[in-house]
């Protein structure tokens, strides 16, 4: 539990922030690059789950390539 604090610990501040998706590389999402949506949770491997206006809950990997900004209100 203590390596996921250090690893993922600067994720959890994005819970509930808008993000909107500049790539991911999942062939199956019908998201594009400009969709937005809420971050919802930060699973244990440092899966940043999102609430996408588009209705899909699919998680971002920065390691695997996905590539997000945060929309600052």
């Amino acid at each position: 539990m203590i390596e996921r604090e250090s690893r993922y610990a600067h994720m959890e501040a994005l819970i509930g922030k808008r993000v909107r998706l500049q790539y991911t590389n999942d062939p199956y999402t019908d998201l594009r690059q400009g969709d937005e949506g809420t971050v919802d949770h930060i699973d244990d491997a440092g899966t940043m789950f999102v609430k996408w206006d588009k209705g899909s809950n699919l998680g971002l990997i920065a390691e695997y390539g996905d590539r997000w900004v945060v929309l600052h209100e």
